[in-house]
């Protein structure tokens, strides 16, 4: 069974060395490394091919194909991990966000398993650290918070128990995961509506083909840029570029549920249980038809949705966001901004 490795590269001149320094120090060195870099403005790509140059006696020796590719223009966090996909021809992929540092059996453990089971995609745990000073800090913590049967190391997510969280929201970083390479060109392209691990879980899940090895393989860093989990208000910026920032993320909001949803349950065919289904219906077609509508009666029609509880699992935000967009803009904006969901957010990824 070969390996590939996709990373998603993006100004990681800091970290990207030691990331793979760690992929060829594995015990199973992979069948190739993907590097997709997604317009780098910094040293991130010299960094990669001057630590390629350095290694070539490992590299050569283990047979390991690299390729470097320079994306023209910003693809985006999923556009990037997308192109890397593209580019693979292992029977596995696994997959980098530059912010990893593997423990050096993960592949060899890893392939063990895949071999022997038929699920898609595999999960494990990994542990989070800092830097200060160069030096790694363990911050005691775990990523995985998923329950374990007793006496288990390997067990199957269960789509009945699993479905409908996987709905709401990413059980995983996606440095955690390793798929069978024909089921992800399968699952392609990924939902413009979410991150690449949501919907490689997602399908995953929904298709009841998702394995975990409760076992930490890797280390995650945590820093001021990771992707996930950084919020954007924390930046000192102006009232306007707050105001601007809140807008933007209103929008995206509207188009991002709209298509989460849409693609979901078109994937699924079903709604798993009752507040999926409510909150598909909500998120379609209700929400589109109060924010297409008048102020005052819209307003009291997504107070009442609140009170339903259809903005619990997205938060107050989110009703915010909505409120603020239905009395900034004039009716005929925003029947014209519901009106193009589909066509716009298709065209254009959200994330």
């Amino acid at each position: 069974m070969r390996a590939s490795v996709a990373i998603a590269a993006f100004n990681g001149e800091k970290y990207i060395e030691k990331q793979l320094e760690s992929i060829l120090n594995q015990t199973m060195l992979p069948y190739e490394i993907i590097i997709s870099d997604d317009g780098s403005q910094d040293n991130t790509v010299p960094v990669i091919q001057q630590f390629i140059e350095s290694r070539r006696e490992t590299i050569t020796q283990g047979s390991v194909h690299t390729r470097v590719i320079v994306n023209n223009g910003r693809h985006g966090v999923c556009g990037n991990f997308e192109n890397a996909f593209m580019h693979t021809t292992g029977d596995v992929v696994f997959l980098c966000d530059q912010d990893d540092i593997w423990f050096p059996e993960k592949i060899e453990k890893v392939l063990y398993i895949m071999e022997k089971r038929p699920e898609n995609v595999l999960l494990h745990d990994a542990e989070a650290f800092k830097e200060e000073n160069g030096k790694m800090i363990m911050l005691n913590y775990r990523l995985m918070k998923l329950a374990k049967p007793e006496g288990e190391s390997v067990w199957k997510l269960d789509r009945s128990d699993y479905l409908p969280s996987v709905f709401n929201y990413c059980i995983i970083q996606g440095m955690c995961i390793c798929i069978r390479r024909e089921y992800l060109m399968k699952i392609l392209p990924i939902c413009k509506a979410a991150n690449h691990d949501d919907w490689i879980l997602f399908c995953a899940c929904a298709d009841n083909s998702l394995i975990v090895l409760n076992e930490s393989l890797a280390y995650y860093r945590i820093h001021g840029s990771n992707t996930v989990g950084i919020s954007e208000y924390k930046k000192k910026r102006s009232i306007i570029k707050k105001l601007e920032t809140f807008d933007m993320q209103g929008k995206k909001s509207i188009r991002g549920r709209y298509i989460w949803f849409k693609d979901t349950i078109s994937y699924t065919g079903e709604c798993p249980n009752d507040e999926i289904r409510q909150r598909y219906e909500f998120f379609t077609k209700r929400r589109i038809e109060y924010l297409s509508g008048r102020k005052i009666l819209s307003t009291l029609n997504l107070l009442r949705a609140d009170k339903r509880g259809v903005y619990k699992r997205d938060g107050k935000i989110t009703l915010i966001h909505d409120l603020y967009f239905l009395w900034r803009y004039s009716r005929r904006y925003r029947v014209q901004f519901m009106s193009n969901l589909d066509e716009e957010l298709r065209a254009n990824s959200v994330i």
